[in-house]
């Protein structure tokens, strides 16, 4: 029912002529702004329900035993245009070759979440530094690295050199529909940590005195 709200929100926008008379100027402003704000934030609650079932509907894994690295090599050459356009060099650097039971396509998506979010990270840093007049602007990079815990768990870390993450906004970082940024939803960080959980491992946040990590750990 949200979206024929939205809906009728904006027909009767579109419905009032600019010569509507009112007895006080204020009564008409008042009338536009309040069309204005239910358009406004039934769209914004139906994206809201929207997100949620994302999150509450997600599917089970279909787990298979499966390498990363051509998975990485994917995602490298997905997101290679970008990373070409922002100067930001990408390097995977794989220390085992054991197999890990996953579903592709849900840890597929986990990564290029993940190494988008290290781009904007990075090309953030970067500009951030360009305002500031620094000539030495530092080179972008991002690194995947492959490797096993001290317990034999095999995770995927995603580390960048931009500005790190807030101090402040450390654990919240993971609660849905937390967002630092203006046109962010909030829900990639939570869903991908929920489809690394229904992998039975975890993913995390690992201080770092310069950049950002995050490390996903399978069960």
């Amino acid at each position: 029912s949200i979206t024929p709200l939205a809906s009728i929100a904006q027909t009767c926008q579109g419905l009032m002529p600019e010569k509507l008379n009112f007895i006080d100027d204020e009564n008409k402003q008042d009338l536009q702004l309040a069309l204005t704000t239910l358009a406004s934030r039934t769209e914004h609650l139906g994206e809201f329900i929207a997100s949620f079932r994302q999150i509450s509907s997600l599917p089970m894994p279909n787990l298979e035993p499966t390498k990363i690295e051509p998975i990485l090599d994917r995602i490298r050459a997905l997101l290679q245009q970008q990373l070409t356009m922002h100067h930001i060099s990408l390097d995977i650097d794989i220390r085992t070759q054991q197999l890990v039971m996953l579903d592709s396509a849900q840890i597929e998506q986990v990564l290029i979440n993940l190494v988008k979010n290290a781009i904007e990270a990075v090309q953030s840093h970067i500009n951030q530094q360009r305002d500031l007049g620094i000539s030495d602007i530092t080179q972008g990079k991002i690194t995947l690295t492959v490797a096993q815990n001290n317990v034999q768990q095999l995770y995927v870390e995603v580390v960048n050199n931009g500005a790190g993450v807030a101090r402040h906004t450390a654990d919240m970082i993971f609660v849905p529909f937390f967002t630092t940024k203006p046109q962010g939803s909030g829900i990639g960080l939570s869903l991908s940590r929920q489809i690394m959980v229904n992998h039975g491992g975890d993913l995390i946040y690992v201080s770092s005195p310069k950049g950002a990590c995050f490390r996903c750990i399978f069960g």
